[in-house]
């Protein structure tokens, strides 16, 4: 039928209206798949935005730099632009969303519906920014500090997310008595890490001994060198204690099985190992200043990171929680109060009575569509808060732009291009006039707060994974006479296979 598309895509209606073409989604989990999949193609297009002949024609189109050239900086402002943009549209869905409790409230057709006037707005607020004049250097260190904030509040949150997944599959994985796949996916999990501390250690070392020979040039950048390996020695130390904790935690004792806290520890190492990588690419030596490299190890690692999480949110069932979650600590109620209030059955059967073929009354529009007594989930109460949800998308397109971007990194050459001479004060005319030299570059002036933020970063993950496992391990213990977990496991549970894991 086109009419129900009609209202999906120009109106207020949501996606199970075109339940007669697409599959019998629930609303909770079509809104959130449609949000996901512009996501997914906005990111796709950033990632074509710094090819070199994209480059070459944003260079001669829009002329974003004008007077001057912006030479192969052109689409990385491309980028900076188009995901600041992605991130303002989904700040501004999570301010309207605040305080929506079911899909009755009047803003629920602005969050389900209008999906072409949204893709309109995001296109029109990307053309409108490129048009955009700054003086030199405000526009890029405003992206970048904006970066800085919502990259860490994205890291921190996605941790979070896989530590309350790490835990709710090793939980299901253990009470089906698959403690060896368990123990094997666990020693994979922390060989994976450990080969990754193991590439920085060595290239830390290797660089160390490189510059040794041929430091003491300037004061202030061997003082930020400095930092930064000790940073790397640090986070070495943290990865090691948390290794200790997780074997130590997986002995068995009169309240716990063997192999507890294995998975759990292993996504923590893993995160503590992508942070000590992300710290080893900082600027802050000046050691990428006068070379055009790409990550590519980075660029992986992070898009993985990112779009892990967001399918991860996609597709968690709100009828299981993990023992993280299920904890009475400050912990779990905040699991409780992201994950929401929805149980995992539909919301909105209770108001409406079901008639034979799955048809419900109430609502004239049900009766054209198949399977509704299963769609529309949200009808009394919200199956995951929208607000939460645009608030990580707003991260999300943040933490991409210091992905694909090489981490704050121009794509920089041997010769100095236009726009970064831009910076340079006018009396300064022999720098201006020595343009062509090949000289190397200057550290990244924005590298050292980016560097603490990953250092801020990998300590409050290891925090939370020690605080994840006093909660876990109080909980087990008040617990240990009764059957574990029942709250979580309830009657629910008849519906599925002892065998079946679902996130």
């Amino acid at each position: 039928m086109v009419h129900p598309c009609i209202r999906c895509f120009f109106g207020p209606a949501s996606i199970p209206h075109c339940c007669v073409t697409w599959p019998a989604w629930k609303s909770s989990t079509s809104t959130r798949l449609m949000y996901l999949l512009i996501f997914t193609v906005i990111s796709f297009v950033c990632c074509v935005m710094l090819s070199n002949s994209v480059v070459r024609w944003a260079d001669q189109k829009f002329d974003m730099c004008r007077p001057l050239s912006c030479g192969s900086d052109a689409g990385y402002l491309l980028v900076y632009r188009t995901l600041l943009c992605v991130a303002l549209f989904h700040l501004a869905m999570a301010v309207l969303t605040i305080g929506v409790q079911n899909s009755r409230d009047i803003v629920s057709g602005a969050q389900q519906g209008f999906w072409a006037f949204k893709v309109i707005i995001l296109v029109g607020m990307v053309m409108l920014s490129i048009r955009v004049r700054l003086p030199p250097g405000v526009f890029i260190g405003i992206v970048k500090y904006a970066g800085l904030w919502g990259g860490f509040g994205f890291m921190v949150f996605a941790y979070l997310v896989m530590l309350e997944s790490a835990y709710k599959y090793e939980d299901c994985l253990a009470r089906n008595g698959q403690l060896v796949k368990v123990i094997v996916m666990g020693v994979l999990a922390m060989l994976c890490s450990g080969a990754i501390m193991w590439t920085r250690f060595e290239r830390d070392a290797d660089g160390t001994d490189s510059k040794s020979g041929s430091g003491g040039g300037n004061t202030d950048q061997g003082s930020k060198c400095v930092a930064k390996h000790s940073m790397m020695r640090l986070n070495t130390a943290l990865y090691l204690i948390v290794l200790a904790m997780t074997l130590v935690a997986g002995f068995p004792d009169a309240h716990s099985r063997p192999c507890r806290n294995l998975l759990p520890g292993a996504v923590t190492l893993n995160f503590l190992a992508f942070l000590t990588h992300l710290i080893s690419r900082s600027n802050v030596c000046g050691e990428f200043g006068d070379k055009n490299t790409w990550d590519g190890l980075t660029l992986i690692l992070g898009l993985y990171l990112c779009f892990s999480t967001l399918l991860y949110l996609l597709v968690r069932r709100n009828d299981k929680h993990s023992p993280c979650s299920m904890s009475t600590g400050a912990l779990g109620r905040f699991y409780r109060r992201i994950y929401l209030r929805g149980s995992g059955v539909t919301a909105g059967v209770g108001a409406h009575q079901v008639h034979g073929g799955g048809i419900m009354t109430g609502d004239v529009d049900r009766i054209k569509f198949r399977n509704c007594d299963d769609i529309f989930d949200e009808v009394d109460q919200l199956q995951y808060s929208w607000c939460v949800f645009h608030l990580v998308l707003c991260g999300a397109a943040l933490f991409v732009m210091l992905t694909l971007t090489n981490l704050y990194y121009p794509k920089r050459s041997t010769k100095a291009s236009w726009y970064e001479l831009m910076a340079i004060p006018e009396h300064l005319t022999d720098a201006r006039s020595s343009s062509s030299a090949a000289s190397p570059l200057p550290a990244d002036p924005h590298a050292t707060p980016l560097l603490w933020m990953h250092v801020i970063a990998s300590w409050v993950c290891a925090a939370l994974y020690l605080w994840s496992l006093l909660e876990t391990t109080t909980s087990t213990k008040q617990q240990s006479k009764a059957e574990q977990y029942s709250y979580s496991y309830n009657a629910n549970d008849n519906n599925n296979t002892s065998d079946h894991c679902a996130v």
